[in-house]
């Protein structure tokens, strides 16, 4: 099928400025690109630790040139970097490393275990440097800021401090010291004697406290509230002094220190390396979004410059992280090169040149991922692969369609279901201002039209915005671009039903299956898909999900039973999987049934495996072994039965690949 490819030139000086509020804070008026990593190392005096030296000034111009915003100093807090940062235009974060807690000088209560033992990180005794009372507020508030670091948030220095919670002090929950035991006494107003410490535990247990002791919801609210405390002397100091952290999930400390008006900025730690398809995983920040948090994916510099194979360039790859998020980040553990600063550049170029047209709806548009739907493709069934995103402004939408794949260019009709009224509108490109026409002849397109939907055709790993607007009355003779129809493939339902034969999918449950990893790979051999097989330490888990925190690399196994209603005579029976993460081994009743390995890429492709000889009717045990070499894993969308016409010649395939 011949492609078509239409582009147009952008001079950024023709472009007009998007429209910021002059009280939006600077959060609000750019994405966050926030550099962090060992700066000292570009100061080649070697008499010092690189963590101490101080940074070139050329370091902090680079980083400005090249479009960072924030720079996340190494370690805690330096006065001659925060006043280079503020020469070049920076907003400069210290670094408060959690680890750090042990070493802090000053008074501060112990944190002491259940034993009554003061308790010390893995291979260190030192008694000067234990780890800290969890609830020890003094402590605390020093390690966050020092007295030092408070100057510089009074004089305008600092503009948010970085957290990081690599440390043994994160396991740290519930503290036997005598403060701590004092107030859960107080608290219950219970009268005892306070017992020595080495019988605290057990004087717990014996007058049945323990788990009143132990509750994680009183001790979560401990926390927040001590971290609120903290966060509320610093802001009164400074009103717009930002939170962040090395961490994704949302814990009492971002809890506390995040503000509808001050928002925390979470630095998505959960890929230390970098994944091509990152900056779409919706998963990852759509509950934090909901909630006002700032979510900005990232890596680590090795990963982007060479020490992972890649399919897209550094630069591409920083740009679409920034667009697509809130921004980005990146650490560096030696310095920065020509070569990373052009990158670095080039995106930024890139991200200005989108942020000067259509900034307004990127940062103050209401974010709707199900505005727009992706109904049809051409060309690979098996390349649905184009993400879009709908920013709502008023009676305007801006739609950013985001082509992911990087060997295949994609036409997509992009229809809008949930478009309101019955008035004409207008579909433009903003990047180019061309107008899309529905004939050829007129820019001006109807409701149902667009529900209808419009095709647009994109370059391999390429993205798109297109614009909808009410239509005026003067369109002042726009440049126009048909969006004509092509050859498609068949809309999934009507694949469904041919494959079908007019027959429904049953789906299998979602729920009651029973999983266990298998670290030993010991399954195959033990015979867990066995319908006899104990299923004695299996846990609970969903299908049409990622297994998650239930299980990681490796295989894991998959069993339950399924009643399975009548199935059609005449018909060969399939058993479609939507997807799985990434390997699928299948048996029925004990007896093997198929397979699917495409490798790591197969993670999102859909199949069917001909079950005919194997699923009847009634009740049949099945047992799945699922491989995963990296990432989430599991059967990650739905399973079905499907009924389908026997094939002329040959047998059917014992395996399907896509729709």
């Amino acid at each position: 099928m011949p492609k078509t490819f239409i582009h147009f030139t952008i001079l950024a000086a023709l472009i007009s400025t998007a429209s910021f509020a002059q009280t939006d804070p600077w959060w609000k008026q750019q994405k966050i690109n926030f550099m962090w990593g060992l700066w000292g190392i570009a100061n080649p005096d070697t008499s010092k630790a690189d963590w101490a030296r101080p940074v070139p000034p050329r370091v902090f111009q680079n980083a400005a040139q090249a479009g960072a915003t924030v720079f996340a100093d190494t370690w805690q807090y330096s006065t001659d970097h925060a006043r280079k940062a503020k020469a070049f235009g920076l907003k400069y974060f210290p670094t408060s490393h959690l680890h750090h807690m042990e070493w802090l000088p000053g008074p501060g209560r112990a944190w002491i275990t259940r034993t009554g033992e003061t308790g010390f990180r893995k291979g260190q005794d030192n008694p000067d440097y234990p780890l800290k009372c969890p609830l020890d507020s003094s402590v605390w508030e020093r390690w966050l800021a020092s007295d030092a670091m408070r100057e510089g948030i009074r004089t305008g220095l600092v503009d948010g401090i970085h957290t990081d919670w690599e440390s043994p002090q994160t396991g740290v929950t519930f503290c036997y010291c005598d403060v701590c035991f004092a107030r859960f006494l107080n608290r219950w107003q219970i009268e005892a004697e306070l017992p020595d410490r080495r019988e605290r535990y057990a004087w717990l247990d014996q007058h049945g406290h323990l788990d009143a002791y132990h509750d994680k919801q009183v001790f979560s609210a401990q926390r927040i509230e001590m971290f609120t405390r903290i966060r509320r002397k610093l802001q009164a100091i400074k009103p717009d002094l930002m939170f962040s952290s090395y961490a994704l999930g949302v814990t009492d400390f971002t809890q506390a220190m995040h503000t509808p008006q001050v928002p925390f900025v979470l630095l998505d730690s959960r890929h230390y390396y970098n994944d091509d398809r990152q900056p779409w995983w919706e998963s990852y920040q759509t509950r934090l979004k909901q909630e006002g948090y700032l979510y900005i994916p990232g890596g680590w510099t090795n990963a982007l410059f060479g020490s992972q194979p890649s399919q897209v360039s550094a630069a591409r790859w920083l740009y679409e992280a920034m667009l697509n998020t809130d921004g980005v980040w990146v650490w560096f553990e030696h310095e920065l090169t020509d070569e990373m600063f052009g990158a670095y550049a080039a995106a930024d170029r890139d991200l200005k040149v989108v942020e000067a047209v259509v900034g307004d709806f990127l940062f103050h548009g209401r974010p709707d991922p199900h505005f727009v739907t992706a109904t049809e493709w051409t060309g690979n069934p098996h390349l649905q692969r184009a993400v879009q995103r709908t920013y709502h402004r008023d009676d305007k939408h801006l739609v950013h369609v985001n082509n992911v794949d990087t060997e295949w260019p994609l036409r997509v009709s992009l229809s809008f279901p949930r478009l309101a009224g019955d008035g004409a509108w207008t579909v433009t490109d903003p990047m180019g201002g061309v107008h899309y026409t529905p004939d050829g002849d007129t820019p001006l397109w109807t409701s149902a039209q667009l529900r209808a939907g419009i095709a647009v055709a994109m370059d391999t790993r390429s993205d798109l915005f297109l614009l909808l607007c009410p239509a005026e009355a003067d369109l002042n003779g726009p440049s126009l671009m048909h969006s004509r129809d092509f050859d498609t493939m068949p809309s999934h339902a009507e694949s469904s039903t041919r494959a079908a034969g007019g027959q429904p999918r049953e789906h299998l449950p979602q729920h009651g299956w029973r999983f266990r990893m298998d670290e030993q790979d010991a399954g195959v051999r033990q015979r867990w898909f066995a319908p006899e097989s104990s299923l004695a330490g299996w846990n609970s888990i969903p299908i049409e999900d990622f297994w998650s925190d239930h299980g990681g690399e490796g295989p894991g196994w998959y069993r339950r039973d399924v009643v399975i209603p009548d199935l059609p005579a005449g018909k060969r029976i399939y058993l479609h999987f939507g997807a799985v993460d990434e390997e699928l081994m299948l048996w029925i009743d004990g007896q093997p049934a198929g397979a699917f390995d495409l490798g790591p890429d197969g993670w999102d492709t859909s199949f069917a495996i001909d079950v005919t000889d194997r699923l009847k009717a009634g009740k049949r045990h099945l047992a799945m072994r699922v491989y995963n070499s990296k990432y989430a894993g599991g059967v990650w969308k739905p399973v079905g039965i499907l009924a389908a016409d026997k094939p002329e010649g040959n047998a059917a395939q014992a395996t399907i690949h896509g729709e």
